[in-house]
């Protein structure tokens, strides 16, 4: 890593549509703005990441040293005991495998952990990613941030976290509960920023669109599922499925239930996360949704279409989904376990304007964060200068070259 690196963290490479997505706008953003700026990755999975990701920004590296030293840390463990060894090893190294990159990393110019629902008690582990930028912070005055993020749930912060997210330049939280909480700022989940480069679809767009998750849902699901999905196409007239795409965002769990579904609708469709990766999770007017999934709700709502929201985790998936419904997108929310009759989806007739205001709004953030003329620290100055003078060299070499000749 070269000093001046910018550092991103990010629950990518699992994969997962909404947390690739949000990778995929932060590197579009930076390497548009930064076109020779070096941009790290640390990733849940950075192999897949890779593959992933580097159409999008060809320059980027990853990694997962952060992540790495977060999977050595005890599940169930307290926060502050977490932290203790989360700066031991950031101060004293001791982990041959980590050591070369928690050491090139006290050279970047910045680390952003970029939003997601990945801080929270369902993954307590994933805290120590607070911990760590927050000491590179402290320790070599690297400024942190983190964008979009989902707090919730959570019990009451411990001193030693509220501390940490003291030593971060600008913390923001998506939904206002995790705000108030954790004393942070309230703003915008990160997909946002990439809103505008949804793909169109391919040919003719389905009618209607099925996305329910196989991850985070209680057990007796696949029941209620199987309800929701007769409720929902039953009333659009589409009972073999006419016009009906089934979409996975999170392979292989949310192509679970394919095998059945295929049989009881045969004229519905089936997209695999590669196919969505590279369509995008786009709505359009008129088109109707039902899904549990957050970033679906967000993208489709933002690009036109009508949907019902499922709300399977109350704890987590109702913050979210009631985050989208606080911003105005209008879609229904009901609970996984309802017996009430499907309502009719819906959407605010004026929500694709305000997304793209909201959009609008990221992108002022994601300047600030990341501004043209930063004050740069002592070791982006020595690499600054150093770009400059290999580039003189190169053109007084060229120069003599012509002159010899």
């Amino acid at each position: 890593m070269r000093p001046g690196a910018r550092y991103l963290i990010s629950a990518a490479g699992i994969p997962n549509y909404g947390d690739d997505f949000i990778a995929a706008a932060w590197l579009r953003f930076i390497d548009r703005r930064f076109p020779r700026q070096e941009v790290w990755l640390d990733s849940f999975a950075p192999g897949v990441a890779a593959s992933l990701l580097s159409p999008i920004a060809p320059s980027a590296r990853f990694t997962d040293t952060l992540w790495a030293l977060t999977r050595g840390l005890p599940e169930d463990g307290e926060y502050s005991d977490a932290r203790e060894i989360v700066r031991d090893r950031i101060r004293h190294l001791g982990t041959p495998r980590l050591d070369i990159g928690l050491t090139q990393l006290r050279h970047a110019a910045s680390i952003h952990i970029l939003g997601g629902g990945y801080l929270n008690a369902i993954w307590p582990r994933n805290l120590g990613l607070i911990a760590a930028a927050a000491e590179f912070s402290r320790l070599y005055g690297i400024p942190a941030f983190a964008t979009g993020q989902g707090l919730l749930p959570a019990g009451d912060p411990s001193p030693e976290l509220l501390d940490d997210l003291q030593q971060f330049r600008y913390f923001e939280a998506r939904d206002r509960a995790s705000a108030d909480q954790f004393g942070v700022r309230h703003g915008l989940d990160d997909a946002f920023l990439g809103v505008p480069f949804l793909p169109a679809w391919e040919g003719e767009p389905p009618d209607l669109v099925v996305l329910l998750q196989g991850d985070l849902a209680s057990d007796d699901a696949h029941a209620s599922y199987r309800r929701l999905i007769h409720e929902f196409l039953d009333a659009n007239g589409a009972v073999r499925g006419e016009g009906t795409a089934f979409v996975e965002a999170y392979p292989p769990l949310d192509a679970d239930m394919w095998p059945e579904l295929r049989t009881d609708y045969p004229q519905a469709k089936f997209l695999t996360f590669q196919q969505v990766w590279g369509r995008g999770l786009r709505g359009v007017p008129g088109q109707k949704w039902l899904t549990s999934r957050f970033h679906a709700h967000l993208l489709a709502a933002s690009t036109g279409a009508s949907g019902i929201a499922i709300d399977v985790k109350p704890d987590y998936y109702g913050v979210k989904h009631n985050s989208l419904l606080e911003v105005g997108t209008g879609w229904a929310l009901i609970s996984l376990t309802t017996m009430e009759p499907l309502p009719e989806p819906s959407a605010a007739p004026d929500f694709i304007a305000t997304a793209r205001r909201y959009t609008a709004e990221k992108h002022r953030l994601a300047s600030r964060l990341y501004p043209r003329l930063a004050p740069l620290r002592l070791g982006s100055w020595v690499a600054a200068i150093w770009g400059i003078v290999s580039r003189l060299r190169r053109r007084v070499r060229r120069v003599l070259g012509r002159v010899r000749l």
